[in-house]
């Protein structure tokens, strides 16, 4: 049995995502609304997964999620966007959306803002979009990863590490 409620949200979310749109078509967006956006299209997907049970759905808006971000990645200056908080990547790698989650890589990291994002989650997703772009990483990163994941026990280390060497 559904939840009553969980139509409304369905259809909050794409109301939502629908009134940030102009602003991302004309340029004036900035990252906390693109970002909205893609949430909204995320939560949308999710509710349809809930709704119906089938999965294309929500691939189908983690996919709108992505191609959002990746319009004002191509649009917008490094010192407007944080690395870390590009969740819209991670969508388009979870809807199988491989070409746009590359492009996305390849638009290039913004430089990493402390105001604004811990060092270890720039780092966790710099590495990440340096393998789906088939870079070769920095030594000096990936050492500072390697600090950083030792003082704070961060498992996503090992994660990335069993990602560039194959190990399942």
């Amino acid at each position: 049995m559904t939840s009553k409620f969980l139509p409304v949200f369905a259809k909050n979310a794409l109301i939502e995502a629908h009134q940030g749109l102009p602003s991302l078509l004309d340029g004036s967006a900035t990252e906390g609304d693109v970002l909205g956006v893609c949430r909204c299209f995320r939560r949308r997907g999710l509710c349809e997964l809930l709704l119906d049970g089938a999965p294309n759905r929500l691939h189908r808006f983690l996919a709108m999620s992505g191609q959002t971000y990746l319009h004002f990645l191509q649009r917008a200056t490094p010192a407007t966007r944080h690395t870390s908080k590009a969740a819209p990547f991670f969508d388009a790698l979870a809807s199988m959306d491989f070409d746009t989650a590359r492009y996305m890589a390849l638009a290039g990291s913004a430089p990493f803002n402390p105001k604004r994002e811990y060092e270890e989650d720039f780092l966790y997703v710099l590495r990440l979009m340096d393998l789906v772009a088939a870079r070769a990483g920095d030594p000096c990163t990936r050492a500072r990863h390697a600090a950083l994941a030792a003082e704070t026990d961060d498992a996503r280390w090992n994660l990335i590490e069993a990602l560039e060497q194959g190990d399942s």
